[in-house]
């Protein structure tokens, strides 16, 4: 779970290995912690093409070794990487000219665009979802990125089934509320297999705290990112790329 938070430039599907499946009745706290033995897990760049289902992916996996040290797979740096990181950048120019500029005359019935939204202050989760309304494909952006990959947060997560049941009694839609859920599990225990990931336990605490959201990625039509590049509360619209529409693809 951890690895998916923070690689949002990256989809993630797990599988359990037979001896994972045993596992399932376990305590979710168990779940959490960092596991014995091995967990099979299929990565891919997070592109429009084929979202969400076929998405080309490599499965590796993690192993825990007799020594507690946990082997996790590097992903490997694309663009989406390099936009993720402009998130809360001041010093970074607004790309929603140039998004403008390029979806222009482009036909919302022909085309897919995959982006990435900053927001010009981050908001509550209800207010930045007047923004985004409801999409069913993008990532939350729950802190800045700056120069790394910010927290993120996909609406569709990619948990395992039937281990994973953090969520059951979250009230409401609520992916924050997600979000705050799974780092109040998180323990001073957990910081090492965190860390191997890429993650900061009182950084996430922070984000929990504060739930915000900084921006999101999105995969819609040109018409959709256009309005997104004009909304007064966006400060940029940054394209990762144009595909051509699941009935011409």
């Amino acid at each position: 779970m951890g690895f998916a938070v923070a690689n949002p430039d990256y989809s993630t599907q797990f599988t359990l290995t037979p001896a994972e499946e045993c596992r399932r009745s376990r305590p979710l706290e168990d779940e959490v912690t960092s596991f014995d033995g091995s967990l099979r897990i299929g990565v891919g760049p997070r592109i429009a093409s084929t979202w969400p289902h076929d998405a080309p992916m490599v499965l590796t996996e993690f192993r825990q070794d007799v020594s507690g040290w946990l082997h996790v797979p590097k992903p490997v740096p694309w663009y989406l990487t390099e936009l993720l990181a402009t998130v809360g950048d001041a010093n970074v120019k607004s790309g929603s000219h140039r998004t403008a500029r390029l979806l222009k005359g482009m036909s919302s019935l022909r085309h897919s665009v995959h982006a990435v939204v900053e927001l010009k202050e981050p908001l509550p989760e209800e207010q930045a979802g007047e923004i985004y309304g409801v999409q069913k494909n993008e990532v939350l952006l729950l802190s800045p990125g700056r120069g790394e990959k910010p927290i993120g947060w996909p609406y569709v997560f990619p948990g395992v089934i039937g281990a994973f049941d953090a969520y059951e009694d979250v009230e409401g839609p609520s992916r924050v509320a997600e979000f705050r859920r799974w780092v109040s599990l998180l323990r001073e225990e957990d910081e090492p297999a965190l860390e191997e990931v890429g993650l900061d336990l009182a950084e996430l605490r922070l984000a929990a705290g504060e739930g915000l959201v900084h921006g999101f990625t999105v995969i819609n039509t040109p018409d959709v990112v256009r309005h997104l590049a004009k909304d007064p509360q966006v400060r940029s619209v940054q394209v990762v790329e144009i595909v051509p529409a699941e009935s011409d693809a």
